[in-house]
């Protein structure tokens, strides 16, 4: 497993670094280095000023990304966004500790953001600071956990709002993923993907039942502020359609999609 850490400047931002349930950190990277980071562990050092010389460095969290999404922000470009995680609190102190004034040199005092740790002994040593936490029952959680959807929203809820947990972020609900799946049920007795009627269940046996994504026909990111999200703006869809609509701007409307499906096949 790779591992990256990841640096917040509290002076810079305005305010420490604060992880509440979901966890992000924004970067101006080019993307392709930071897909690099998904499904690896990021450590979150959070550094504030003492005085006019001195940092006071903490380890504030480490979770595994899920996904890169647009941070639609003037200062940074991009936002590793992730739900599977673990925030220390307290902090860790760090300045104390007798590997990381190295570490710290050779991360040229943390000016590159987010970088990648090649330092075994600095792994070994940030994963013992976090005895509180199994950084393989993480990577366990990860995979057991719901697909790493690209839009994870929440029934009939005000959602959307942008607020700082960390960094912006827009708030996303997760109880949205049962709900749907619930409606879909009661209505076709299957999750059948609205787009290419695929179920996972039919397909992979008992492997596979209970299993689809959620997809928001209107983007959270697109949102401008609050707003109510319905069942009805959601869709049920096997990954690889969910995948093919996200790749494209603007996204294609599910009935355009299966009139393009359709289309090929005659």
């Amino acid at each position: 497993m790779r591992h990256f850490v990841a640096y917040h400047n509290a002076e810079k931002m305005g305010y420490d670094y604060e992880p509440s349930g979901e966890y992000t950190f924004f970067s101006r990277k080019a993307p392709t280095f930071l897909e690099q980071t998904v499904r690896a562990m990021i450590w979150v050092i959070n550094g504030a000023r003492l005085g006019t010389r001195t940092t006071n460095y903490t380890l504030c969290a480490a979770y595994i990304p899920e996904e890169i999404v647009d941070a639609n922000d003037v200062e940074f470009d991009y936002i590793v966004a992730g739900s599977i995680g673990h925030g220390f609190d307290p902090p860790i102190e760090l300045n104390h500790l007798p590997w990381f004034p190295s570490f710290l040199k050779s991360q040229s005092n943390f000016s590159l953001g987010i970088n990648e740790i090649r330092d075994a002994v600095v792994i070994e040593q940030l994963t013992g600071l976090a005895n509180g936490i199994d950084v393989s029952s993480l990577v366990a959680s990860l995979e057991s956990d719901l697909p790493p959807d690209i839009d994870i929203p929440d029934v009939a809820v005000t959602e959307g709002l942008a607020k700082y947990v960390s960094h912006l972020r827009r708030e996303r609900n997760r109880s949205v993923i049962e709900a749907k799946k619930a409606q879909a049920l009661a209505t076709h007795g299957r999750l059948l993907c609205e787009v290419c009627g695929f179920d996972f269940g039919a397909f992979y046996g008992a492997l596979g039942e209970g299993f689809c994504e959620v997809h928001h026909t209107i983007p959270l990111a697109a949102l401008d502020g609050k707003r109510v999200t319905t069942l009805a703006e959601l869709a049920i869809l096997c990954s690889n359609c969910h995948r093919v609509i996200h790749r494209h701007k603007p996204m294609p409307s599910i009935p355009d999609l299966k009139a393009h499906i359709d289309r090929g096949k005659t």
